[in-house]
């Protein structure tokens, strides 16, 4: 479709359809006006696939994330496959890409020094008060869309964002080869934080309570995994490493307990990474643990300008994102996702909205190469 089409589509405001979370556990199909034409520095994108990401489980489970409560309807979505469909030239029609999800204002001293994650005026793709990636067709600055691989599969393609994430955490840890580290949750990024520190030369542990999880990551080389969480995960990596505690904790679940069993963990002197979001937006763990460990406690905010580099991992075959993309549902169905996604159901990892495809839904289950 040419821009000039897309252009007098848009201003004939034809709806297209949406995936909106109407209140806590409620999600509905609904018409939503279609983006206005692209303006300078934007492209339109025609969306393809969206995956369900830990911040939409909060929103959908509770009504809020990360503190912002749901005052209206609002459209999830900030992992994104799309088609490029008009708008910058300096992205061609037709071109798949991945999406940065976050806008920031690029003027403010945080946006200058190269810090656009901690940008105070940032808008961000799916929170509440900015519409997300769950519709048809978005608008999105063009310096923030970045081609993919022509073979990648377009229900893999959502999986770089977190794969940024996952990359930025890991230069958080400053981490050096032969260290320990202990991935504590094993959804999506904990599994691709587990590959990156491994590949980095990290001796890696990883834990999660859902057996399904667990399996994966054991075929994803750590040295060992336990299927377990607080208490006694706490006791397998500590006798894992003879009493000694590891030199790096990362906290990927969201639960307190994991946040906790992180700073248990963790030797004298190590960085402690809390990347999960608490649904009681509180984090809390032993002060004295802290304290006389000298732990050092970092919090990690999203990605870093790190997409380019998560589209590089996966173009070498650095890491291995095909299998955590394990199961899909049509747009018409993203009730049943959101349902399927929020109950981890037969151990769900990442799970994908497809767009433009009939009713139904296909749970493949990723195998690892």
């Amino acid at each position: 479709m040419s821009f000039q089409v897309v252009q007098s589509i848009s201003s004939r405001r034809i709806a297209i359809k949406a995936c909106q979370i109407t209140a806590a556990r409620t999600v509905e199909i609904t018409d939503v006006p279609p983006p206005e034409a692209a303006g300078t520095g934007q492209v339109l994108l025609r969306v393809e696939a969206v995956a369900i990401c830990g911040s939409d489980l909060h929103i959908y489970n509770s009504g809020t994330s990360g503190g912002e409560a749901l005052t209206e309807p609002m459209i999830p979505g900030h992992e994104v496959s799309a088609i490029v469909e008009g708008g910058d030239t300096s992205i061609p029609a037709g071109t798949r890409v991945a999406v940065d999800p976050a806008i920031p204002c690029m003027r403010c001293e945080f946006c200058v020094r190269g810090d656009h994650n901690l940008c105070p005026h940032h808008t961000f793709l799916g929170l509440p008060g900015w519409p997300g990636a769950m519709r048809e067709r978005i608008l999105h600055p063009s310096h923030l869309v970045l081609p993919v691989p022509e073979s990648m599969p377009v229900n893999v393609v959502p999986l770089l964002e977190p794969l940024s994430v996952a990359v930025h955490t890991a230069d958080l840890t400053h981490a050096r080869a032969a260290q320990t580290v202990a991935v504590i949750g094993l959804g999506t990024i904990g599994l691709m934080v587990l590959q990156i520190l491994r590949s980095m030369g990290c001796r890696v542990v990883g834990c999660d309570p859902v057996p399904e999880r667990a399996a994966m990551a054991e075929r994803l080389g750590p040295e060992r995994v336990f299927n377990t969480r607080g208490e006694a995960a706490v006791e397998e990596i500590l006798r894992w490493t003879d009493g000694r505690g590891v030199d790096l904790a990362i906290e990927v679940a969201g639960p307190n307990e994991a946040v906790r069993a992180a700073a248990e963990v963790a030797a004298p002197g190590a960085r402690v990474l809390v990347v999960g979001i608490q649904p009681d937006d509180q984090i809390a763990f032993r002060a004295a643990t802290a304290r006389r460990k000298g732990l050092t406690i970092v919090m990690v905010r999203r990605a870093r300008n790190t997409l380019g580099r998560a589209i590089e991992l996966y173009r070498t075959d650095q890491v291995q994102i095909d299998p955590l993309a394990t199961n899909e549902f049509a747009l018409d169905q993203a009730a049943d996702a959101f349902a399927h996604a929020a109950a981890y159901t037969r151990g769900a990892v990442r799970t994908i909205v497809r767009f433009g495809r009939h009713t139904g839904t296909s749970e493949r289950r990723g195998g690892v190469q």
